[in-house]
């Protein structure tokens, strides 16, 4: 299914409309669809679904759709490059949740932000209100304007880092020293082989979806311990 949403530029000014392109899959197994939860992959606004993140994206929703989880790919209504552009992409996802929340009664995410998505993807992961209802947080060739506004180091959400070791445009260093300074629990895999636009991704969508999934599942075995 594929939808366009409306979405405010900002919460100051809610007459300037933009709109949020989304590709939903729904599950084809009944296994754990009772939980509602749904992993979102962030992409820029103009990205091309033919090169290789966007066919990762699909790849990973082609194994938890039969998992029982939802697929959601979305597109930023703006450029996530831009200076001064993150708080707006992060308005982007959350009327995105929002929107799954209202319309389809999903109530938890995992957020999966390939190059300038995965700061986004941080950002609304570090945010208090989103506390109950972001599991957790993948990034694949992070790339980011200024590292030292980055919120890796206050986001208490489970982080998995994905950067080829081939990748030329953004070192993987970078997701290194991302992953030493995460606070909360935290993954890391750096393939051989693999640059940053991920023309090959060998075993990643198995690793990212097996992420995913414990991720998911076990914030909802704690819930269930919790009753």
């Amino acid at each position: 299914m594929r939808v366009k949403i409306p979405v405010a530029y900002s919460p100051h000014r809610p007459e300037l409309i933009h709109y949020v392109q989304l590709s939903i899959q729904a599950p084809t197994s009944q296994l754990v669809e009772a939980y509602k939860v749904a992993i979102i992959f962030l992409s820029r606004e103009n990205i091309n679904d033919n090169i290789g993140p966007v066919k990762l994206y699909q790849e990973v929703i082609n194994i938890v759709t039969q998992l029982g989880i939802f697929g959601v790919q979305m597109k930023f209504g703006q450029p996530a490059d831009l200076p001064g552009n993150l708080c707006a992409c992060a308005n982007d996802t959350e009327a995105v949740m929002n929107w799954l929340t209202t319309n389809m009664k999903l109530e938890r995410f995992l957020l999966v932000g390939w190059s300038f998505a995965g700061p986004v993807a941080l950002q609304v992961a570090a945010d208090v209100k989103n506390e109950k209802r972001v599991a957790g947080v993948a990034t694949l060739g992070f790339q980011c304007q200024d590292i030292s506004q980055n919120p890796v180091f206050i986001c208490p959400r489970p982080v998995f880092f994905i950067h080829g070791k081939k990748d030329t445009i953004v070192h993987p260093n970078l997701s290194k020293n991302l992953y030493n300074n995460a606070r909360a629990s935290r993954h890391q895999y750096f393939p051989l082989g693999v640059d940053h636009e991920f023309k090959k991704f060998a075993d990643i969508p198995q690793k990212l979806a097996q992420f995913c999934y414990m991720t998911l599942f076990m914030n909802i075995q704690k819930e269930i311990n919790n009753t």
